[in-house]
């Protein structure tokens, strides 16, 4: 079974895909491919069979797709997005304002359909809602008052330090910000002004640890 040539779509091409070399001739179980010129979006399959009925499957169509302006995002910002027609494939970056981290994709794309791809999220630090600690954070020991605004990046991971009351060891306990919420360990109990500014070799980041 034979198949005339493929008309490609308009302002589109074909590519053939021939299983016998020998046969110049499109035959049965013969596979096509669509591509459009750059810009526009192919619309329907990507391939086309040569089928038994000496016919090709339907042909896609290439048409030009328009997407509306990027969407915004709370707390961040678009990079390079001053255009006033926005088609298909364009790409947008998005960033955040300081302390905030990009959650999802750094850009999103102009779909065929018309609509863009998912944005990110810029999600926000957390401040620890402790006065008095002693914590582990990015590799070392810091008192609190150490750390600047007492603030973690979100997806950053703490540790503080609770009280083995049985064997009277120190032991950290993880806790990690997401989204500008942290819980801190039950375990941990924060020490009276009088201990942390004098008594504060009796903390439990500071004895022997179990």
């Amino acid at each position: 079974v034979q198949c005339p040539l493929p008309i490609p779509p308009e302002n589109g091409k074909v590519i053939f895909r021939i299983t016998d070399m020998s046969n110049t001739v499109p035959v049965f179980g013969d596979v096509i491919f669509y591509e459009c010129k750059k810009g526009l979006a192919l619309i329907g399959n990507e391939t086309g069979f040569c089928q038994a009925n000496s016919k090709w499957t339907n042909a896609p169509q290439c048409k030009e797709v328009k997407c509306g302006f990027p969407p915004k995002i709370v707390n961040g910002f678009m990079v390079f997005a001053l255009k006033k027609v926005y088609n298909y494939r364009d790409l947008i970056d998005y960033g955040c304002i300081e302390n905030y981290i990009l959650d999802g994709s750094r850009g999103i794309t102009c779909e065929k359909t018309g609509n863009w791809t998912d944005k990110p999220m810029c999600r926000a630090p957390c401040i620890l809602p402790v006065k008095r600690a002693r914590i582990f954070y990015n590799g070392e020991k810091l008192w609190i008052d150490d750390l600047p605004k007492k603030r973690v990046l979100h997806k950053e991971r703490v540790a503080f330090y609770c009280l083995n009351k049985e064997h009277n060891c120190g032991y950290p306990v993880l806790t990690q910000c997401i989204d500008s919420k942290i819980e801190i360990p039950s375990c941990f109990e924060e020490p009276s002004g009088f201990t942390y500014q004098i008594r504060f070799r009796s903390l439990p980041s500071e004895i022997t640890q179990c």
